[in-house]
């Protein structure tokens, strides 16, 4: 299998899951065997992410000819997910 654009909208759906759950996706014991999970296995988004999840779930399919064809497609539905969420509170800084 070739890598191209595909294999980074499939790490920033894991970045958004990270960023949301604070546990990254499909992690296995070893580097090899995180690879085999992600070749086998689709990211499931969390209820969390609510309308985002969708985006998450295509950005992050094994199958690369599944995913979005490019990075220009999935900013288009990641502004389209964003537009029904709702504002987010205050930022509450420590100290």
């Amino acid at each position: 299998m070739r890598l191209d654009g595909r294999a980074d909208l499939y790490a920033l759906g894991l970045v958004i899951v990270e960023s949301v759950t604070g546990a990254v996706p499909l992690v296995a014991d070893t580097p090899l065997g995180t690879l085999g999970l992600r070749a086998q296995h689709s990211v499931t988004a969390p209820a969390r992410l609510r309308s985002l999840g969708p985006v998450v779930e295509r950005a992050g399919r094994s199958d690369p000819d599944q995913r979005y064809p490019d990075a220009a497609t999935m900013g288009a539905a990641l502004d389209d997910a964003i537009r029904v969420l709702p504002p987010p509170g205050p930022l509450v800084l420590a100290g």
